[in-house]
């Protein structure tokens, strides 16, 4: 059963991969042609959102298994069993991401963290685009204005 879900869930992702891929087509395409509608927005939101997921992803994977031995032997860096037991509870959060070898040397790359945040941003953004564009082309719009002008 467990199998099951991991390859449901592995195909759900490389749908959105996918469809992330036509999304970012279509944002070069609404940018070039200045068409910003419900449709850009919603492509906006849905890559935003992917990137913001692919992103953390590559942080969280980063972390490794083992940490002692994804520091001395992968980045190469002196593992400080002391500062890691120290600071246990900092990597246990979902955000932001850190896994530390020592004091000076996190595994989880400098960029992904800010990364995550400006793609959340945006899609944040995108939503109150898309809110907006709902709202001001909604149907009934048209039809108040017009019973109020009478």
């Amino acid at each position: 059963m467990k199998e099951v879900v991991v390859l449901t869930l592995l195909l759900l992702i490389l749908g959105w991969a996918l469809a992330s891929v036509w999304s970012a087509y279509c944002l070069y395409v609404g940018i070039r042609d200045l068409r910003r509608g419900a449709n850009w927005w919603a492509h906006l939101l849905s890559f935003s959102l992917f990137t913001a997921l692919a992103v953390w992803l590559r942080g969280l994977f980063s972390m490794g298994l083992n940490g002692s031995e994804e520091c001395q032997f992968i980045h190469r860096q002196p593992y400080d069993a002391a500062y890691v037991d120290a600071h246990t509870a900092e990597y246990n959060k979902w955000f932001p991401l850190h896994s530390k070898c020592n004091a000076s040397y996190d595994m989880v790359p400098a960029w992904v963290n800010p990364v995550v945040v400006l793609a959340l941003v945006v899609s944040l953004v995108s939503l109150v685009g898309l809110v907006w564009f709902a709202v001001a082309r909604w149907p009934f719009s048209r039809a108040m204005n017009d019973t109020s002008s009478t």
